[in-house]
């Protein structure tokens, strides 16, 4: 059976839903018994992120070496990363995978195409909820305006407020 590896805790509280998702999907697919679901090793990584600074892009990077060569070390199929956030260095995690295992690629999910993956297909407009530096990367920007998709600005704190 194949290993996830997650490379979680950048923003502590994303891990447990994401494993609860994970577990769920299993089931949908016909897991019943523990010997049905799929083993998963999960890292949870410590990084430098800060309410109230930027984050050091040098220390960050440092953060992920250390997350992904310890999933590697576990014997990993593929990578799955909660965060939007550490997808802004995406390519770098791929390169340090590609690098490490040149004759056995891992694939690496990157949560932006996956969420693109769960829209139906008449989606003309999104509302993006995320973080000031997921919104200020265009992480998500990019790649819905290369599918003609909008996205509806907004408000996270006002938009809390009011519920």
């Amino acid at each position: 059976m194949k290993r996830i590896g997650i490379l979680a805790g950048m923003g502590p509280r994303t891990t447990s839903p994401f494993l609860e998702l994970i577990l769920d999907e299993a089931q949908k697919n016909g897991a019943k018994d523990d010997m049905d679901y799929p083993h998963i090793l999960i890292y949870s990584l410590p990084t430098p992120f800060y309410v109230d600074r930027e984050i050091d892009q040098n220390a960050m990077q440092a953060s992920l070496t250390t997350g992904v060569e310890c999933l590697q070390r576990g014997g990993i199929d593929m990578l799955a990363i909660p965060c939007n956030s550490a997808h802004l260095h995406f390519e770098f995690i791929l390169k340090m995978i590609n690098d490490s295992n040149p004759d056995a690629s891992i694939p690496v999910m990157h949560i932006v195409d996956e969420t693109l993956k769960m829209l139906p297909a008449n989606v003309k407009k999104v509302a993006l909820l995320a973080t000031e530096t997921t919104i200020k990367s265009k992480l998500y920007h990019n790649r819905l305006d290369a599918l003609s998709i909008s996205i509806e600005q907004c408000d996270a704190h006002k938009l809390w407020q009011s519920i």
